[in-house]
């Protein structure tokens, strides 16, 4: 019973992305729509593997934990470079593309042990924002 409880709440959690989901779909984003469906999609995944015990299309549950993770911290940069307020597409497009890999390697370098170079990363995207967003509010912006 407690699992069910579990599961029902694990899934739930996973559905309130799917507003934010619809507006990336609106604006258009296919890499954050990439990045989005696949967090959702191996995050589902992971809690139906967890909770049933079974391998689904082969892979264990583990593994989609592994995916989600690696997407969760990937959407989080994304969310930090849309907050730098970037016009460029071509800077905008390598700096999704970027994020993704350094989510991915860093995730691969940590492993399940530490999340030392996952931090970096996700420090690395956040800094400039957060100072942008100071700045705005400093009042040094004339």
């Amino acid at each position: 019973m407690a699992s069910l409880i579990g599961f029902i709440l694990c899934v739930s959690t996973t559905a309130s992305f799917l507003p934010s989901f619809k507006l990336i779909l609106q604006r258009r984003r296919h890499f954050e729509c990439f990045v989005g469906a696949g967090q959702l999609i191996s995050t589902l995944l992971f809690e139906i593997s967890a909770a049933s015990g079974f391998k689904l299309f082969g892979i264990k549950a583990d593994e989609y934990h592994h995916v989600s993770d690696i997407l969760t911290e990937t959407y989080a940069c994304l969310l930090m470079i849309h907050l730098m307020g970037l016009r460029n597409e071509d800077t905008l497009h390598l700096l999704r593309y970027t994020a993704f890999f350094l989510c991915w390697f860093a995730k691969l370098g940590d492993g399940w042990e530490s999340v030392v170079f996952e931090v970096l990363v996700i420090v690395a995207f956040s800094t400039p924002a957060i100072a942008l967003l100071l700045y705005s509010l400093s009042g040094l912006k004339k």
